[in-house]
């Protein structure tokens, strides 16, 4: 007896065993993130450029510390960790540094924070990016990259791309979009002035006159943009903010305007509201440019059609119907079968000692009692 429970034990165990390595191995079929001083360690292999040294790695409070400067915006657009590395070659010295972000969002919000107006876009290299004299900077998938030389090279911004191009081949290419772009307008738009914000600290960074609190309510789950707009006789700037509900959006909308123009009474400020979304021109001398602004965005709820979700045909589900229940009558015939067998097995080698016992074999009664007549 005891060895057919041990057959049986052995058994559960391979098959718990085969369950495990399933389970495993379909979580290890992606291959691991790599951290930004892996990345970094691999650009040698990709150009002639040799790293000096190992890569630095800081997380987002030490590299904090280590700068010795306010940097709360960096934080605030979710920086987690960071590496520098320097390569040389030919007696030139660039330094790569890779920021890894929460997300997309979190990279190019502080990419368009950092960029600087000057700067020509940088083609074929991330996401987006903008390339000066000396140096390259980059957003791409949740890391955002900035390589500079402060050498003078024979041809700096060929190095520059060359390992800009290197770096941007081993980081991930996926992003998503980001929704509040879409209703910023493109008309009479400075270019390389929209900057994404996740917080008021950089927005209050770009535009002073905010002043040091949270007049808009920023922090609770708001993103907004910052935009410049040049007109033929004017200029304004446009503020857009997305919050996560429409009574977040008025409340905060009203309040703000209200602080706003308690400590900027001689200040023209116009605004309006979309749903969701706030919209504020600061600046305009005419009511004509303000309202051009807000006139150009609009929001309009729409419900998306998910396609992997739509109903299943009548055939379809019949099919699926057919083939659970074929699924269940196997295993129920396959559970009835190893059960026939251990019945069979047990009976042969251990008669009469747990089935077919005659000392066991009771039958239930209900004892009842017919009545008298």
């Amino acid at each position: 007896m005891g060895g057919i429970f041990r057959i049986v034990g052995w058994f559960m165990k391979r098959m718990l065993c085969l369950a495990f390595l399933l389970l495993t191995s379909s979580q290890n079929g992606s291959p691991a993130p790599r951290d930004p001083a892996g990345f970094l360690s691999s650009v040698p292999a990709l150009t002639q450029w040799v790293a000096i040294g190992s890569p630095r790695s800081l997380n987002a409070e030490d590299y904090t510390k280590s700068q010795g400067r306010d940097f709360n915006i960096l934080n605030e657009y979710g920086f987690i960790r960071m590496a520098q590395q320097d390569f040389a070659r030919d007696g030139g010295r660039i330094t790569a540094e890779l920021f890894e972000m929460m997300d997309f969002a979190a990279a190019y919000g502080f990419y368009t924070f950092s960029r600087k107006p000057e700067a020509k876009p940088l083609e074929k290299i991330g996401n987006i990016g903008q390339e000066l004299e000396q140096s390259i900077t980059f957003a791409q998938n949740k890391y955002f990259v900035r390589l500079s030389t402060g050498f003078r090279e024979v041809a700096p911004r060929t190095a520059l791309m060359r390992l800009g191009n290197a770096l941007s081949q081993l980081l991930p290419t996926s992003f998503s979009g980001l929704p509040i772009l879409t209703h910023l307008p493109r008309e009479n738009l400075v270019p390389s002035s929209a900057v994404f914000v996740l917080g008021y600290q950089a927005l209050r960074h770009r535009y002073p006159p905010l002043g040091q609190s949270d007049i808009f309510g920023m922090s609770n789950g708001a993103e907004g943009v910052l935009a410049e707009y040049r007109f033929p006789e004017d200029a304004a700037t446009l503020l857009l903010i997305s919050y996560p509900t429409q009574q977040l959006a008025k409340k905060f909308l009203e309040s703000g305007y209200q602080a706003y123009s308690a400590r900027h009474p001689s200040q023209s400020l116009f605004y309006k509201r979309e749903g969701p979304l706030a919209v504020l021109v600061f600046g305009a001398r005419t009511a004509e440019v303000a309202t051009t602004l807000l006139d150009r965005i609009s929001y309009v709820s729409s419900v998306s059609w998910d396609p992997k979700t739509r109903p299943l045909g009548v055939a379809r589900m019949m099919l699926n119907i057919f083939l659970y229940t074929g699924v269940m009558l196997s295993i129920s015939l396959i559970a009835g079968i190893f059960f026939g067998l251990f019945r069979i097995i047990v009976k042969k080698t251990l008669p009469g000692r747990i089935f077919d016992r005659p000392d066991n074999a009771e039958v239930i009664k209900l004892n009842l009692q017919f009545p008298r007549e």
